[in-house]
């Protein structure tokens, strides 16, 4: 996953909820990290960059 996301629209934030849930049930299910990746989305608006670290 990119380290950075654009978001558009509530549809791209809801894509990147979905993807970044994914994904942290993917690492935990291969124990490699039990906190798994973190959207920070918080007070992005409409084409802002939210970043996952």
């Amino acid at each position: 996953m990119d380290n950075e996301i654009t978001i558009t629209d509530e549809g791209d934030i809801e894509q990147a909820l979905n993807d970044t849930l994914a994904e942290n049930k993917e690492v935990q299910a291969n124990g490699e990290d039990e906190f798994g990746s973190v959207l920070l989305i918080g007070h992005a608006g409409v084409g802002k960059t939210a970043r996952v670290k």
